[in-house]
Order: C-alpha cells, then sequence, then structure tokens
C-alpha cells in the first residue's frame, strides 16, 4: 500500500465510522423521560401506550427518532394530523442527508461530504427546535438521550473527516504534480 492510499485511509474511516454512529442514532434513545413523566411511565409500565404500534408505557420511556416517527406516521394515518406531517418531513429529511453524507463519504468526496452534513446539522437542529418548540422535549418531561448526543459527536467527526481528507487529497494532488 502506497503513501497516498494510507493518507485517505484514516480520514476515510473516521467519517465512515461516524456516519454509522448517526444512522445507529435513529435507533436508540433520543429522549428519555424524567422526573413525573418517568414515575406515570413507570406505574403503568405493562399498559397499551399506543394500541397500533404495540407500544407499552415502558417503550416510551425512552424513545428513539425510529419510534417518534412512527408515532407521527400513525397520528398522520388516523387525524391527517398536520403537526405530524412537518415531523414526518423534518426527520425524513435528517435520514436523507445522513445517507447523502454517507454516500459522498463513501466515495471519497471530501467537500459534498462536508456540505451535506453542514445540512444535515441545520436539519438536525432544526428537529430538535420543533420537539422543544412542541414541548416534546422539556426539562419536566423529557430530556435528550444518548442518541442525541451520539449524533452530535457524529456530526462534528464527519466535519473533522471531510477537512482530514480533503487536506490528504490536496497533499496527494502536489505529491503527484511534482
Amino acid at each position: 500500500m502506497n503513501e497516498r492510499t494510507n493518507r485517505t485511509k484514516i480520514p476515510f474511516m473516521v467519517i465512515m465510522i461516524s456516519v454509522m454512529v448517526m444512522a445507529l442514532s435513529f435507533f436508540l434513545p433520543y429522549n428519555t423521560a424524567v422526573g413525573d413523566r418517568k414515575e406515570k411511565l413507570e406505574e403503568n409500565e405493562d399498559k397499551v401506550f399506543i394500541k397500533d404500534l404495540d407500544m407499552k408505557y415502558k417503550d416510551a420511556k425512552n424513545m428513539s427518532v425510529f419510534e417518534y416517527l412512527r408515532v407521527f406516521a400513525l397520528a398522520q394515518k388516523e387525524d391527517g394530523d398536520e403537526d405530524s406531517m412537518f415531523f414526518i418531513v423534518v426527520i425524513s429529511l435528517v435520514m436523507i442527508f445522513t445517507v447523502i453524507t454517507a454516500i459522498f463519504g463513501g466515495l471519497k468526496k471530501a467537500v459534498p461530504t462536508f456540505i451535506f452534513n453542514l445540512i444535515n446539522l441545520g436539519a438536525f437542529s432544526f428537529m430538535n427546535l420543533a420537539f422543544k418548540a412542541e414541548r416534546i422535549v422539556r426539562k419536566n418531561n423529557y430530556t435528550w438521550g444518548v442518541a442525541y448526543y451520539f449524533f452530535c459527536i457524529a456530526i462534528v467527526a464527519i466535519f473533522v473527516g471531510a477537512v482530514w481528507l480533503f487536506v490528504a487529497k490536496v497533499k496527494d494532488k502536489k505529491e503527484i504534480q511534482s
């Protein structure tokens, strides 16, 4: 293996591992119940919370983004709820930008990886603000779960990996030209 291949290997791995962490975050707890909300959910642990989704109260203690997507999709289907459609679109955008970031990262395209990660940061931040604005996540109800923090760390790591990859490719180009 030559030096040029080695130069891009580590930033590529940083990007790809971070994208995997980002994707995994959709299935980890996005928020965690606290205070009175947690007590209520624990008291009714085995009771049905949402029948059509086969979700019990204990499942609502640590909700993932994917579980929220299922809840919003059900609300949209049953009621045509506009707020639910809004959340479906916002969550879907975060998922789509994660996939696009993964594609460009896999192709070792530093600039598009950086740009779509930046767009994903905006979509993720907007999603978080929307959850707070609708009082889904608030201090006395739910706090951010592990997925929120993993996603934030992954976004930063992808930025670092994309810049590192860009610098490595520029060095490779200069080396070839000389």
